[in-house]
C-alpha cells in the first residue's frame, strides 16, 4: 500500500506538529517555521517582534520548542532557524525571530537572504516588481525593519538576493583586551544588527584560512568571553541589543581591494557560521568605512573561510543611530531551498526536546576529582606523623577551642606541643594546606589532563575552569579562616540543607515534574540516590546513631522531600519558577 503524503508517525496526542522549510545561504542552514507554526508565539495586542523575542527567551515552553528544532537529533550544534510571525501592522511580509543553539539573536543576514525568497514564493506578501525585475520584501527583525530585494519573474524567486541593513556603526576601535591563553590583544567592536568583536586571526598566531577549525573556534570564543567581561556595549536606542553576539576573525585585509577578504564568525555557544555572516559583513563594512578604508558604494567581497562561499557588501548611505555616525549597508548573496520537514514528538521519548553533546563538564569534573584526591593524600602524608595516611590531632572539647584569640583554650599538653598553639591541631591548619595543594595541582595538572583526556576541548574551557577556581579558593580560605569552628560543628546541617536545595534545583532545571519523568533517564535516578545518600549522611552525622530505635525512622524519611516535590510539582510549576527567576521576572 502506498504511503499517504499527509501521514504522520505515532506521536503525543497533544504534542506539537511543526512543519518547516529548509534553506541555506552560503552553506549556513536556515530552518524556517511559517507564521502560525509555533504555538504561543503569534503577536497579541500588537506586540512587537522585539517583545516576542523577550517572550521567547523567558518562556520555558517556547524554549523547549526552540531546542526541539535546533538541537540533536533533529538539528545539530550549528543549526540556525527563523520563527516567522504575522506582522501586526501588515506593512511587512512577516516578523522574524532568529534562533540558534543558545537562544535568540537580534539579526541574521543570511536568514534575510533566505526569507526574502520564501516570503514571495509562499505568498506572505504580494510581489511588487520594480523596473529591474526585483520585488522588495520588508521583514521586521528584533533590531528593526530590513528590506530585501528579491529577483522575481512572476512565478518564482531568483537565488541572488540583496538587502539594506539597519543603521550600522562602530562602538569602539583598538580596544585592549586581556584574553586568557592569548595575552593582550586589540579588538574593534561594531554593530550590524548585532554587536561583534573583530580582530585579525594573525593577532592570535592563527591563520583564518589554514588553521584548524577547533583552534579558531577556541580563540574566537575566548575573545568573546573576554570582551563581554571587560567592555560593555551600548546601543543608543534599543537596550535589548546590548550584548556581544560573537567574534569575527579576519585575514586582516581591511583596505579596499577587488580581491575577496576572508573571515570566520563564531557566535552564541561556540556556533560556527558557514557563510561569510550577513550581519557580520554589515558591521565589518561599517568598521572599514569608519576607518576611511572604503568609500560609499565601493563593493567588497567577503569569503567564508569554512566553505568558501561569498557575500558582497557596500555602504550605500550615511545615517545616524543616536549620537553614532552610521551607514546603511547593502549585503548581497545567494540563497537556496533544500527541502521541507515535519517534526513531532512522542511522550515517552526522554530526548524529545533535543540535546547537545558537551564533554567539557564531564572532563572538568574528572580532572577536579583527580586533583582533589591527590591533594588530600599529599596533605595527609605531610601531616604529623609524616609519611602516614593517619593524623595525630588534639581533641575538640568545645567551640571556643577553634578561636584561641578570643577565648581561653583548653589544650591537650600531653599528646603534642602543637596544642599549645592550636587547640584543635591540625583540624584548622590542615584545611589551608589542602587548599594550597589543590591550587598547585590544578595549575600543573588540569591543562595537561584535559588536553590528554579531551583532545577536542580547547583552551577556552581549560582556562575558564582555572580562572573560576582562582576566584573560588580565596573564598573558601576566608570561610575556613573566619568560620572554621562553625563549619566544623554545622557541617552535618550544611550537608542536609545542600542536599535538599541542590536536588530541588536539579529536578526543576531538568524539568522533572512527574514520576514518569524521573524514570525515563538513568542519570536522574543516579542523581536522586546520590542526594539521598548525602541526606542520610547528614542525619547520621547529627545523631551518630546513638539511639538506633529513634534514628532509623529518621533515615526512613530520607525520600520524603523528593516525594513531596513530585506530588506538588503540577501545582507549583517549579521549572517555570526557575526560568522566570533567571530572567529577572
Amino acid at each position: 500500500m502506498a504511503a499517504r503524503a499527509d501521514w504522520l508517525p505515532p506521536r503525543a496526542p497533544d504534542g506539537p506538529v511543526i512543519r518547516t522549510v529548509e534553506m541555506h545561504a552560503g552553506g549556513e542552514p536556515l530552518r524556517v517555521v511559517l507564521p502560525g507554526g509555533v504555538p504561543g508565539l503569534e503577536p497579541e495586542g500588537g506586540l512587537s517582534v522585539l517583545a516576542l523575542r523577550r517572550r521567547l527567551l523567558a518562556s520555558p515552553e517556547l524554549d523547549r520548542l526552540r531546542r526541539l528544532l535546533m538541537h540533536e537529533p533533529r538539528g545539530h550544534r550549528d543549526m540556525y532557524g527563523a520563527l516567522l510571525v504575522r506582522d501586526a501592522s501588515l506593512e511587512a511580509a512577516a516578523g522574524a525571530l532568529f534562533v540558534h543553539n543558545e537562544g535568540a539573536s537580534s539579526m541574521c543576514g543570511h536568514a534575510v537572504l533566505c526569507l526574502g525568497r520564501l516570503a514571495l514564493d509562499y505568498g506572505l506578501c504580494p510581489p511588487r516588481p520594480t523596473g529591474s525585475g526585483e520585488a522588495p520584501v520588508i521583514l521586521r527583525c528584533p533590531c528593526g525593519p530590513v528590506v530585501a530585494m528579491v529577483p522575481w519573474d512572476g512565478q518564482r524567486s531568483g537565488s541572488r538576493v540583496r538587502f539594506h541593513s539597519v543603521p550600522a556603526f562602530v562602538s569602539v576601535t583598538n580596544l585592549p583586551v586581556d584574553v586568557p591563553g592569548y595575552g593582550k590583544v586589540m579588538v574593534d567592536v561594531a554593530y550590524g544588527g548585532a554587536f561583534y568583536a573583530f580582530l585579525s586571526a594573525e593577532t592570535l598566531n592563527l591563520d583564518v584560512c589554514s588553521s584548524k577549525l577547533r583552534d579558531l573556534v577556541d580563540a574566537a570564543s575566548a575573545v568573546t568571553e573576554a570582551v563581554k567581561a571587560q567592555f560593555k556595549v551600548c546601543h543608543p536606542l534599543i537596550e535589548d541589543m546590548n550584548f556581544i553576539y560573537g567574534t569575527i576573525l579576519t585575514d586582516g585585509k581591511d583596505a579596499f581591494s577587488d580581491e575577496p577578504t576572508s573571515n570566520i564568525c563564531v557566535f552564541a555557544d561556540a556556533q560556527v557560521d558557514r557563510s561569510p555572516t550577513g550581519s557580520g559583513v554589515t558591521a565589518r563594512i561599517a568598521l572599514q568605512y569608519h576607518k576611511g578604508l572604503i568609500q560609499l558604494r565601493q563593493t567588497r567581497t567577503f569569503r567564508s573561510s569554512t566553505t568558501g562561499s561569498l557575500f558582497t557588501g557596500k555602504a550605500v548611505q550615511e545615517a545616524k543611530c543616536g549620537d553614532h555616525k552610521a551607514v546603511i549597508v547593502e549585503v548581497s548573496g545567494e540563497s537556496f531551498y533544500t527541502g521541507t520537514s515535519t517534526f513531532t514528538i512522542e511522550e515517552n521519548d526522554p530526548l524529545k526536546y533535543g540535546f547537545l553533546l558537551n564533554s567539557s563538564a564531564l572532563f572538568q569534573h574528572l580532572t577536579a576529582l583527580i586533583e582533589c584526591s591527590v591533594a588530600a593524600i599529599v596533605t595527609l602524608l605531610v601531616s604529623d606523623p609524616v609519611g602516614s595516611l593517619q593524623i595525630r590531632s588534639c581533641r575538640v572539647k568545645m567551640l571556643s577551642d577553634w578561636y584561641t584569640m578570643l577565648y581561653n583554650p583548653s589544650p591537650d599538653y600531653i599528646t603534642t606541643i602543637h596544642c599549645t598553639h592550636e587547640a584543635v591541631y591540625p583540624l584548622y591548619t590542615i584545611v589551608f594546606i589542602y587548599y594550597a595543594f589543590c591550587l598547585v595541582l590544578m595549575m600543573l595538572l588540569r591543562p595537561l589532563l584535559v588536553k590528554k583526556i579531551a583532545c577536542g576541548l580547547g583552551k577556552t574551557d581549560r582556562f575558564k575552569s582555572i580562572y573560576a577556581a582562582l576566584y573560588f579558593f580565596p573564598i573558601l580560605t576566608l570561610l575556613q579562616a573566619v568560620g572554621g569552628g562553625l563549619l566544623y560543628y554545622a557541617f552535618p546541617y550544611i550537608i542536609l540543607v545542600l542536599s535538599l536545595v541542590t536536588l530541588a534545583v536539579y529536578m526543576s532545571a531538568s524539568e522533572v515534574e512527574t514520576f514518569k519523568d524521573l524514570f525515563v533517564r538513568k542519570k536522574r535516578l543516579i542523581v536522586l540516590f546520590s542526594h539521598w545518600v548525602l541526606h542520610a549522611y547528614g542525619i547520621i552525622s547529627i545523631s551518630k546513631l546513638n539511639y538506633i530505635y529513634q534514628d532509623l525512622p529518621l533515615l526512613a524519611l530520607v525520600p520524603a522531600p523528593a516525594l513531596f516535590y513530585l506530588l506538588t510539582a503540577k501545582y507549583t510549576e517549579p521549572s517555570r519558577i526557575l526560568s522566570e527567576g533567571a530572567n529577572g521576572h
